[in-house]
């Protein structure tokens, strides 16, 4: 049965002990439930005004995951399993609130990263446990996080690091990779330096950010609060100082900065006339030449020599980024040809990539943004992946690697960082990285154990 089918309803679910869905499919009849509720409040308002009579009421949907029918007959879901759950990882998300909707009894959550970020992450799937002690985010962070000197509350450390390993040796089973027989994965940092033009134009853009944040930082502004309420001109010069650090030409697009530091996308098809425009200029002659691209053809050319055979997956965070990767790559001899894999692909297209990647014999090479690529996608037959650049956090990096090194996976996997050692940019992020795993591993140390190992608890603190 297809449960994305509109005509399937709650009693045809009620003969089933096991029901398979998605994310979006809930997220989709949320938001039909969303547009109900809210037109029928809007009716409701009318009625000291409108006649009875003459009252439009809409048509409630068919819901099957949101009926009320398990309200009447007292049946909720037994078990609520959600895998990748840092999809869910975002609590002011519409998919996090769509899933949070669900009536359910039990909760079990899957993830390779727990921590996809930060540990603030941890709040989300927390969230969904029943008797849980936060009933918000801020509550979660008093409880668990420590404060620095300005009083701005920052990852748990001392008495607070040992309270949050006690409650998650209480709800979580941690394994290590070991569990699983994967071949070897290896990997090469692919450094290089940045043109004078590009590094002044890259340390311009660092200088603004940076006097943005000490101006702050002068006024006793929180800044890790300031950032995340995206201040315009700080995230702006960062956004731009990637750009340039990729391609000059990136910083023409307004909608180029289509990722910031939080992993924010947008990844919706555009076709707009800037957009037709710029690739075309693109297009012509080496304007598709920079630094990192040159970079990225010297590392195909190897590949090509070394393993002319073998599947490269090649991961950006941003699909602009990939547009002049997919033309660079088409000036090398032989020309590369390459599958696409965004967000403005239809779902179809992007499981068509997958069904046909390993046996075309012609295109050897995906471009994969990060934000459709890190998670949940099978590319096993690949045995080469190449970071086009930083990330903000390691474990995107990760689940971006994992797609090739996974089970399923017969060869060793070579992984090709490219990074700046002259960018400001680079080393920001790779600063940003280190900081991040770093505050990570002091959470998850002590609860990452193999299977039947003793589990020794910190001690006890109020």
């Amino acid at each position: 049965m297809d449960i994305s089918n509109s005509d399937i309803r709650a009693s045809d679910l009620l003969g089933y002990d096991l029901v398979l869905t998605s994310y979006p499919t809930i997220l989709a009849q949320y938001s039909k439930l969303c547009k109900f509720t809210r037109i029928m409040g809007e009716a409701v308002s009318e009625l000291h005004t409108t006649d009875r009579h003459r009252l439009h009421l809409p048509t409630r949907p068919n819901l099957c995951f949101f009926s009320p029918i398990y309200d009447t007959i007292d049946r909720h879901i037994k078990l609520l399993v959600l895998d990748e759950i840092t999809t869910i990882k975002n609590p002011s998300s519409a998919t996090y609130k769509a899933v949070k909707e669900l009536k359910y009894t039990y909760f079990l959550g899957l993830s390779g990263t727990l921590m996809e970020n930060t540990w603030v992450d941890l709040y989300a799937p927390i969230s969904f446990l029943s008797g849980h002690p936060c009933d918000s985010l801020g509550a979660f962070k008093q409880l668990f996080g420590s404060k620095n000197k300005d009083g701005a509350i920052i990852a748990p450390k001392s008495r607070r690091l040992l309270r949050i390993r006690q409650y998650l040796l209480s709800i979580l089973v941690a394994r290590p990779e070991t569990v699983l027989i994967l071949p070897q994965l290896r990997y090469e940092d692919e450094e290089f330096l940045l043109d004078e033009n590009e590094r002044s134009r890259v340390d311009h853009h660092m200088k603004k950010y940076r006097d943005i944040m000490r101006q702050m930082q002068e006024n006793k502004i929180d800044r890790v609060n300031s950032l995340v309420g995206s201040d315009p001109q700080a995230l702006g010069h960062l956004t731009r100082a990637i750009q340039h650090a990729t391609h000059v030409m990136l910083a023409e697009l307004d909608k180029a900065n289509d990722v910031d530091m939080y992993g924010t996308t947008n990844e919706e098809e555009d076709g707009s006339e800037e957009v037709v425009n710029w690739l075309a200029r693109l297009s012509e002659g080496r304007q598709w030449e920079s630094s990192r691209m040159l970079k990225l053809t010297e590392i195909c050319r190897k590949i090509q020599d070394i393993a002319p055979t073998a599947i490269t997956l090649i991961f950006s965070e941003s699909k602009y980024t990939l547009d002049v990767v997919e033309v660079a790559l088409s000036r090398l001899d032989p020309p590369v040809k390459c599958f696409r894999f965004d967000g403005t692909m239809s779902r179809a297209e992007r499981d068509s990539v997958q069904q046909n990647y390993a046996t075309n014999r012609d295109t050897r090479t995906v471009l994969i943004t990060r934000a459709c690529g890190y998670q949940g996608l099978q590319f096993s037959e690949a045995s080469r992946v190449i970071l086009m650049e930083p990330w903000w956090t390691r474990n995107w990096e990760y689940q971006a690697i994992k797609r090739a090194h996974r089970n399923g996976q017969k060869q060793e996997v070579v992984v090709h960082r490219i990074r700046a050692t002259n960018s400001g940019i680079d080393t920001m992020r790779k600063k940003v990285q280190t900081s991040k795993a770093k505050s990570n591993q002091m959470i998850l140390q002590g609860i990452v154990k193999e299977d039947g190992a003793e589990i020794k608890l910190p001690l006890f603190v109020y």
